[in-house]
């Protein structure tokens, strides 16, 4: 990526706002499952809060008279209004997908992600989030050149997506083929191969309750949830859109882009009638979800030039039936045209573009791709800080000419003594969503890492210390908040048996930020017995009445008996002695560790790990070597170091840390890995993936 000399070191203190929770005492340790542990409840302090800037985070698009993206453009070059008054642009980076988010090499596909997070916003790290619409309503089931085409389609599209990019492919009518988001191209070419439309019903249900079992060709019990009106249930397409676009505009400062294969849909959007006039409001209220969180609603039509026009002419359709009805060339030709405007209004409305008529559908998605690709991260500091909780209007603007600026249209500020926002508010249902085949936004964002980080002082001398982060997000406040978040740790073993379960609560304050919001690491510490184990966090919200999970696997090594052995590689930051630290980590770990595998070129971000001698002979001086490589497997730093043998120590085990040079590396994922030897040849290796910005 190239990163803009008006911003790159800027951008990564002030997009959002971290707040760190320390403790004064670590909380008491968990045991190997086979152990009982009572649930406590430990004592925190008042937390203190690092690195809070309030910063609006935008995605811009700046495209040219013939919509193509226009690169190099810097800080000085954006203007940003909000509510008609000019704001202080503080970061400004320039994103090439196409360019910078290669396939990685085969060393860095078989790094184990070392951190486990809920969040959509984590895993799709620089990448974009794509939804490929696969109309099942409208694509005539009995025109097998059509369907095959939207296949085509499909495939083209799921082709073209970066490794970065996460999609999911969402049929409205039968949603049980819908793939959820998810980087596995596999699943997504499997639901898009199911792509083929059903003859409509010619039964409707119409109640709306059905309590009890079904009779004749309905023998199950009917969910009130898919009680749809007999309009949308006519025409599900369109709710499916207003679900999907309020979907995807829960994932903050991501490139969000709906591709919708179909030939149209025949909505007129000045009807009167009572069917055709909610189908339309549906789709206004879609636009205006769509302009106010950034996502562009592209269209690709399968049936090509002419071809919807033909197939309503045609007397013999697939597999050799007759049409029911075919309709003259000027009846053809109007019905299609109906079609067409739809596909055409809704990218208009969206700052997308139809890729209808005589352009070739891969052409229009290489052109798709090339618009979504570049973009720009702009931050700014909001001058109107009053936690009112009204829309604020946002305009970004360039100081060129002719030049088209796309965003999302503003914002809503928190509200004095509230957290949950007009748009958190305005989340589809899970009901909705389950009608869709997606699942619903998770509750409370959260990531962890889970870190086995040395001996531990215990009877066995067997048993490791594990450090856990982590890391929830709250949406930002008026301020003046009192929050409460209780976290539950459960321990399973490779068998399955789990350990009695530990919660703390930790009561915090939360401060004033009309931000992107805040993220809270919270710090604990364990013991555990060498073997496999997951470890099950979840965290519940008071002040959004919101829990989440999420789930680690680890790996505990033996540290005693090989006769060289290092700990997992901790990434965090170095503090100041003149600030003595109180975390629950702070007397195992010299840096406070981080979650974060996503770091700008300005962080000061140490890698630490332990390395261990094995066995009862004197320790012998260990060679360390220090690799980072990028994504194309070229090598940024190659460097080795002696670990002379007195520095091992009564305990057989000495620390190792570096600073990682990230100003020197370009924008991108990187692997660093450290190897340690010993002169007889006894070696070990570990790696981590992490990614600068």
């Amino acid at each position: 990526m190239k990163h803009l000399k008006t911003a790159a070191s800027v951008l990564a203190t002030a997009l959002c706002a971290v707040v760190v929770l320390s403790a004064q005492n670590p909380p008491a340790s968990t045991p190997p499952p086979q152990q009982q542990q009572q649930p406590q409840t430990p004592q925190q302090p008042t937390p203190t809060f690092r690195g809070e800037v309030n910063v609006i985070r935008l995605d811009v698009s700046v495209l040219d008279k013939e919509r193509r993206p226009v690169r190099g453009l810097t800080g000085e070059d954006f203007r940003v209004e909000e509510d008609g008054k000019p704001q202080r642009i503080v970061a400004v980076s320039e994103i090439d997908a196409a360019e910078f988010d290669p396939a990685p090499s085969a060393w860095m596909r078989h790094v184990t992600r070392d951190i486990a997070t809920n969040d959509l916003n984590d895993q799709v790290g620089d990448g974009r989030v794509f939804a490929i619409v696969m109309d099942d309503v409208n694509i005539p089931w009995d025109d097998m050149d059509i369907i095959m085409s939207a296949r085509n389609i499909g495939r083209y599209i799921i082709d073209g997506l970066g490794p970065s990019d996460i999609a999911a492919v969402v049929y409205p009518r039968d949603a049980g083929i819908t793939e959820d988001f998810t980087s596995d191209r596999s699943k997504l070419l499997k639901a898009v191969e199911s792509f083929d439309p059903r003859e409509p019903d010619m039964f409707m249900i119409r109640r709306q309750d059905m309590p009890g079992q079904g009779g004749g060709d309905m023998p199950y019990r009917a969910s009130p949830a898919l009680m749809r009106s007999d309009c949308e249930r006519m025409q599900p397409t369109v709710p499916t859109l207003n679900v999907l676009t309020s979907r995807l505009a829960t994932i903050p400062n991501r490139r969000k882009t709906i591709i919708m294969v179909s030939v149209g849909i025949p909505l007129n959007f000045a009807a009167r009638d009572d069917c055709g006039s909610r189908l339309a409001d549906a789709m206004r209220d879609t636009f205006r979800i769509a302009q106010r969180a950034n996502v562009n609603l592209y269209s690709v039509d399968p049936a090509g030039f002419q071809g919807y026009e033909r197939y309503l002419q045609k007397p013999i359709r697939r597999g050799g039936r007759p049409a029911p009805s075919t309709m003259s060339q000027g009846a053809a030709q109007r019905a299609a045209r109906l079609r067409r405007d739809f596909l055409e209004i809704t990218a208009d409305y969206t700052g997308a573009r139809a890729v209808v008529g005589n352009e070739s559908a891969e052409a229009g998605i290489d052109r798709i791709f090339s618009e979504d690709g570049s973009y720009y991260l702009v931050g700014y500091q909001s001058s109107n800080g009053a936690p009112d909780g009204k829309f604020r209007r946002v305009n970004v603007k360039v100081n060129k000419s002719g030049l088209t600026v796309r965003t999302r249209s503003g914002y809503f500020a928190p509200k004095p003594g509230q957290v949950a926002t007009p748009e958190d508010k305005a989340m589809p249902t899970t009901n909705d969503l389950g009608l869709s085949g997606l699942g619903a936004p998770v509750g409370l964002p959260l990531r962890t890492s889970v870190t086995p980080i040395g001996l531990a002082n215990t009877a066995s001398g067997k048993d490791v210390n594990v450090a856990i982060v982590l890391s929830a997000r709250l949406p930002a406040s008026g301020g003046n908040v009192s929050e409460l978040l209780t976290v539950t740790r459960n321990i399973y073993d490779a068998d399955g048996r789990a350990s009695a379960p530990a919660q703390e609560k930790i009561p915090i304050t939360l401060p004033a930020s009309d931000g992107d919001g805040l993220r809270y690491d919270i710090y604990q510490s364990l013991v555990l017995a060498p073997g496999r184990y997951q470890v099950r966090l979840n965290a519940h919200s008071k002040v959004l009445n919101r829990s989440s999970s999420v789930f680690a696997d680890i790996e505990v090594p033996d540290l005693t008996r090989p006769a060289v052995s290092m700990t997992a590689i901790a990434l965090g930051v170095q503090t100041s002695p003149a600030a003595p630290r109180t975390d629950a980590l702070s007397a195992l770990l010299p840096i406070v560790p981080t979650s974060s595998r996503d770091f700008s070129p300005s962080d000061a971000i140490n890698a630490f790990c332990r390395v261990y001698q094995g066995g009862t002979a004197a320790p012998v001086a260990a060679t360390m070597k220090v690799m980072v490589l990028d994504v194309n497997s070229q090598v940024v730093l190659d460097t080795s170091q002696t670990i002379a043998a007195e520095a091992f120590g009564e305990g057989r085990f000495a620390p190792f840390q570096l600073q990682l040079p990230l100003n020197k590396m370009k924008h991108g994922p990187h692997v660093l890995s450290l190897h340690a030897t010993l002169p007889g040849g006894a070696n070990i290796r570990k790696d981590v993936v992490f990614r600068v910005r």
